[in-house]
């Protein structure tokens, strides 16, 4: 059982190009035929429930450039299911972000928290296919009420965050010196 990136994906084009990017997401009802799709990338919903929202938020303007959010889960991490791994072991059935940002002509961002492994990612790519990755690790906080050691990521806020052990709000940065460990990665389009 892999642990999982919870991620939030920001997909800026226009209708049909937004349309055909999140046709490559496994959902609840599987893969489209004859779409090559992300690895091990899951929407928690039908695919027709998901192409329904994005029409709707098209509605009133199908040809201009709009930022749709989808919300997915991803085994292991982003970057092994989009950019760097599993893409490459069935490369007729699975595509890179950079290969699906180009082909359907979107910008997207990405942003995950994976809680077992304690890291977060941070993934840009536009429709030339320029990509840029940081993965870093989750900083680590203690709860005021009872002492208890949570970590989060960077878009946490710790005052705001309930402590899964006592479910008090509020948490203090440990002062002690933190292991940080960032890679960054940047990619040209080809």
């Amino acid at each position: 059982m892999p642990n999982w990136a919870i991620g939030n994906v920001a997909v800026t084009g226009k209708r049909d190009c937004v349309l055909a990017f999140a046709k490559r997401f496994v959902a609840t009802d599987g893969v489209v035929e004859g779409v090559r799709y992300f690895a091990r990338s899951f929407i928690d919903e039908s695919r027709e429930s998901i192409l329904g929202d994005i029409r709707e938020q098209f509605k009133r303007e199908p040809e201009s450039e709009k930022t749709v959010e989808i919300g997915v889960s991803f085994a292991w991490s982003a970057y092994s299911c989009i950019i760097c791994g599993y893409p490459q072991e069935v490369p007729d059935k699975l595509i890179t972000l950079q290969d699906a940002c180009k082909e359907d002509g979107v910008s997207v961002h990405i942003t995950t928290s994976e809680y077992g492994m304690c890291f977060c990612e941070d993934i840009t790519c536009d429709e030339t296919g320029e990509l840029h990755v940081t993965c870093e690790d989750m900083t680590t906080y203690r709860c005021k009420a009872c002492g208890a050691i949570q970590s989060m990521t960077q878009w946490d806020l710790p005052e705001e965050q309930e402590c899964c052990e006592c479910g008090n709000i509020g948490f203090e940065l440990i002062e002690e010196e933190q292991k940080t460990e960032k890679m960054e990665v940047t990619s040209h389009g080809a």
